[in-house]
């Protein structure tokens, strides 16, 4: 009787080692849908991860690009321009730290977005656009990265911060000067006064806005000079 409960039951056992084709289906059919739903979040997720990484690329290719701004007063017209001195006067870079190569496309891992997909740039007047072509490399979709800077903000603060030097400096010497030695109604005049008294350093940054124009007195043609001001920017 032993001897037959042992068989009986070695027999049961090796029946169920296997699985039938019922379950293999079922099994495969289970990991068929989760594979499915996992894919399409897996691929959100990603994109998510190289739209971010992107967007702060672009916006330190944009902050490089203004310190080359104020030190050339041009932009560039590739993103190596902000690695290489071009021949750009005034170039002081690299504006970027560092350099290294994109293993997919290898372009350098400054000129590419996080797909791999090169940056675009392109310039109107004053203004630098760079551009990514966002996940489906594609130019102009819903899907591009876009960052736009307008130097002549840049500009702008750099007039301003001089002409607060100019006045406060007028504004000294008149305060001792006004009546013995009024100054005339000339800019030119009135900065080599300021510079021989000692009121203004003797630097070209103080004869022309950044723009390159001239500063004025305001209003124009009277005497004494108790401003000046920037004919590029409309209130200063």
């Amino acid at each position: 009787m032993r001897t037959l409960t042992t068989s009986k039951s070695n027999s049961i056992n090796h029946r169920r080692k296997g699985f039938s084709l019922m379950e293999v289906v079922l099994a495969v059919s289970i990991m068929s849908v989760i594979a499915g739903a996992t894919l399409p979040v897996t691929f959100t997720v990603l994109n998510q991860a190289h739209s971010k990484a992107t967007k702060e690329e672009l916006r330190n290719l944009a902050e490089a690009s203004s310190r080359m701004f104020e030190d050339t007063k041009t932009l560039p017209i590739l993103v190596e321009g902000l690695l290489i001195d071009q021949g750009v006067a005034g170039w002081s870079g690299p504006y970027l730290p560092g350099s290294f190569s994109d293993g997919i496309s290898g372009l350098g891992g400054y000129e590419v977005d996080s797909w791999s997909n090169a940056y675009s740039l392109s310039i109107s007047g004053n203004a630098l656009t760079i551009t990514s072509m966002g996940s489906d490399g594609i130019h102009g979709t819903e899907d591009d990265l876009v960052l736009s800077m307008d130097a002549t903000l840049i500009l702008r603060s750099k007039t301003l911060d001089n002409l607060a030097i100019i006045n406060s400096a007028l504004q000294s010497y008149n305060a001792l000067n006004l009546v013995e030695a009024p100054l005339p109604a000339n800019f030119g005049s009135v900065r080599s006064a300021l510079c021989s008294k000692g009121f203004l350093p003797d630097s070209v940054r103080y004869q022309v806005d950044a723009w390159g124009d001239a500063y004025v007195e305001d209003p124009r043609g009277q005497t004494p000079v108790v401003r000046v001001k920037s004919v590029n920017v409309a209130a200063n």
